[in-house]
C-alpha cells in the first residue's frame, strides 16, 4: 500500500489530504459486506462533495463506528480526498471528496442519479412504446388494452417517485399480466407472483395494491384464491366418474372451475341462463330463482378463462341468455362480449332489465370522461344491439349512469 501523500494546505486550520496513487478497482475486492452496503448509501447522490455529518446519517446511529472506517479505508486506498481542519490540537475530517466516483459506482454496482433518471425514462419509455403497439380487435379487448394502457401512464407519471427496481418490478408485471390474460391463464396470486419473479413471495404488499389498484385482477385470471364460478339452481351438476353437486340442495354454491371445466352435464338441463353482474342481485336472485333458469354470478369484466369454464356448461346444456350488468358503459361492454360468446354457440340472448326506464328510476352518478370515451366506443360499433344502443344514446344523452343493486 502506497505511504506518499499529497496534502494541500487552505491557511493555518485547514487542508486537503490525499493519497497521490490514484485508487486500485481491486482493491474493492477487500470490501465487508456492511461496507459495501454503507458504500450503497453514500455513492447514488452526483454530488462530488459530501460531509461527514451527512455520511454518517446515511450510514444510521448504529453503524457510526463502520462507517468511520469506511471512510478511513477509502482514503488510504485512494478513493477519495479528505477536506480537513485543525480542531483542538489535531487534525479532523470535516467532508471527503470523490476521486474517481464513476469507477467506485460501476466497482459496487451502484447508479447515480442521472443514470437512474435514463433508467428510468428507458423503462417506461420501452414500456409505452410496446403498450402503443397492442392489437384492440373486438370491444373487450380493446376495453382491456384501454385500461392496460392507462396503467402505464399511471407508471410513467410516477416514475420520478418510484424506486428503479420497485419500477422495474411493476413493468414487468404489467407485460406478464397482458400474456397471462393472452394465454387464458387462471391461478393464484402467488401463481402470478411466481410467473413475474420465479417466487411466489415475490412481489410486495405494495406490488399488489398497485397492481389492485389499477386492475381488475379476477378479470386478468388472477385470484386471491382459487378461482371459482357461483351458480345457484336447480340442476344437479354431474362429472363422468359419477360424482355430483346438486344445486338445489343450497342457496347458491362456489365450485372450482378447474372442477367445472371437468363436469359432463347438468341434470336437467336449465331453460335460460341468466348472468348477474353485481354480487348482491345474485345473492337476491339465487333466493327467488325459479325452477327453469340457472343463475350465474358474473363478477365484473370476465376473464377468459372464467368465460371458456361457463361456455363449458352452456354446451352441455345449450339454452337461451337474460344478462343483466350495470347501467354504466362497462356493464354495456360486458354484456355485450358475453352476449356474443352465446350468439356463437347459436343461441339468443338479450339484456335484461337494462333499459331508460330502469336508469331514470335508479339513484345515478354522473358520466365520467372515461365513461363518454367508452360509450363513443360502443355507440361506433356495428354489432351493437339496439336495445344496448338505446340505453347508450340515453346515458349519453343524461349523462348518468347507475349500479344494478338499487333495482334487481
Amino acid at each position: 500500500m502506497p505511504t506518499d501523500w499529497n496534502i494541500v494546505e487552505h491557511g493555518r486550520h485547514a487542508r486537503l489530504r490525499q493519497r497521490v496513487a490514484a485508487p486500485d478497482p481491486a482493491s474493492l475486492a477487500w470490501l465487508s459486506p456492511e461496507q459495501r452496503d454503507i458504500l450503497a448509501r453514500w455513492l447514488p447522490s452526483d454530488a462530488t462533495t459530501r460531509r461527514r455529518d451527512s455520511l454518517m446519517r446515511l450510514a444510521g446511529a448504529h453503524r457510526l463506528e463502520s462507517a468511520e472506517t469506511l471512510a478511513s479505508w477509502l482514503l488510504e486506498h485512494g478513493w477519495v480526498r479528505w477536506h480537513e481542519r485543525w480542531q483542538r490540537g489535531r487534525w479532523s475530517w470535516e467532508a471527503l471528496s470523490w476521486r474517481d466516483l464513476d469507477t467506485l459506482r460501476a466497482g459496487l454496482g451502484v447508479q447515480g442519479h442521472q443514470q437512474r433518471r435514463d433508467a428510468r425514462h428507458a423503462i417506461v419509455q420501452t414500456l409505452a412504446d410496446w403498450a402503443e403497439r397492442l392489437p384492440a380487435d373486438g370491444a373487450a379487448t380493446e376495453a382491456i388494452v384501454v385500461m392496460l394502457r392507462r396503467a402505464v401512464h399511471v407508471l410513467r407519471d410516477e416514475a420520478a417517485q418510484t424506486p428503479l427496481p420497485t419500477l422495474q418490478s411493476r413493468a414487468h408485471c404489467v407485460q406478464t399480466l397482458w400474456m397471462w390474460g393472452q394465454q387464458r391463464r387462471t391461478g393464484t396470486r402467488r401463481d402470478f407472483a411466481l410467473q413475474v419473479t420465479g417466487s411466489t413471495k415475490g412481489l410486495s404488499p405494495a406490488d399488489w395494491q398497485w397492481l389492485a389498484r389499477h386492475f381488475d385482477l379476477e378479470a386478468w385470471g388472477v385470484s386471491a384464491f382459487a378461482p371459482v364460478l357461483w351458480l345457484a339452481g336447480q340442476a344437479r351438476l354431474c362429472w363422468p366418474n359419477g360424482h355430483g353437486v346438486d344445486l338445489a340442495a343450497l342457496h347458491l354454491v362456489a365450485v372450482p372451475m378447474d372442477d367445472v371445466r371437468a363436469a359432463g352435464s347438468l341434470q336437467p338441463p336449465p331453460q335460460r341462463w341468466w348472468l348477474i353482474e353485481n354480487r348482491a342481485s345474485f345473492e337476491r336472485q339465487a333466493g327467488q330463482r325459479g325452477g327453469d333458469t340457472l343463475l350465474v354470478w358474473m363478477p365484473g369484466r370476465t376473464s377468459q378463462a372464467w368465460q371458456d369454464t361457463l361456455l363449458h356448461l352452456v354446451r352441455q346444456a345449450p339454452a337461451p341468455l337474460a344478462i343483466s350488468c350495470d347501467l354504466d358503459p362497462a356493464g354495456l361492454e360486458m354484456a355485450l362480449a358475453l352476449g356474443q360468446c352465446w350468439q356463437a354457440l347459436g343461441q339468443p340472448w338479450a339484456p335484461w332489465r337494462m333499459d331508460a326506464q330502469h336508469l331514470d328510476a335508479a339513484d345515478t352518478q354522473p358520466l365520467g370522461d372515461d365513461d363518454r370515451q367508452r360509450l363513443a366506443r360502443l355507440l361506433a360499433r356495428d354489432d351493437l344491439p339496439a336495445a344496448l344502443r338505446a340505453l347508450a344514446l340515453h346515458m349519453q344523452h343524461t349523462g348518468r349512469k347507475a349500479e344494478q343493486e338499487a333495482w334487481l
